[in-house]
């Protein structure tokens, strides 16, 4: 995460005013370079739709991927291509998620992080039955556990599933 926001800064700081022009000012498609093109092709046909801020974004993006490893810019594909078969309130639910996550203190953050990787690392069937155990709990068992889950100092507002 460091390492992303370290990066960011170093673009605005080389890219500054071409980033911040970028924001309020439309690109259209035939101004990309043919590598911003290659990157942001799920885009093409909506491109010169999409509002000026949402063009700056993926553009600020797509300069991120070409500093990316072939298996990154791998991984980001895959990760576009599931969130466009995603329903809008899947992705409100996503963004909503996302909001909250970084408006915690870094602490609390780094304390879920630990606690992601954790569950991570544990065998994928083990996983599977703590996830089949969470979702066939009754809803006053499940509420139980969020309290108690929140007395140890989480965040007020736990993930449930997302919609749909």
């Amino acid at each position: 995460m460091a390492r992303l926001a370290a990066a960011s800064l170093l673009a605005l700081l080389l890219l500054g005013p071409g980033i911040v022009r970028a924001a309020d000012t439309p690109v259209p498609w035939k101004a990309l370079s043919p590598a911003e093109r290659s990157l942001l092709a799920p885009f093409h046909g909506r491109w010169n739709r999409l509002p000026p801020r949402r063009q700056a974004r993926l553009l600020r993006l797509a300069w991120h991927l070409r500093q990316s490893s072939p298996e990154q810019r791998a991984m980001f594909r895959r990760r576009l291509e599931r969130w466009q078969t995603l329903s809008p309130a899947q992705r409100v639910w996503i963004r909503r998620r996302f909001e909250a996550f970084h408006s915690l203190p870094p602490w609390e953050r780094r304390r879920i992080l630990r606690e992601y990787r954790r569950f991570q690392r544990l065998p994928p069937a083990r996983r599977r039955a703590i996830l089949r155990r969470w979702r066939n709990l009754p809803p006053r068992e499940r509420e139980r556990m969020l309290r108690r889950w929140l007395r140890r100092g989480a965040h007020p507002e736990p993930p449930g599933p997302p919609p749909g």
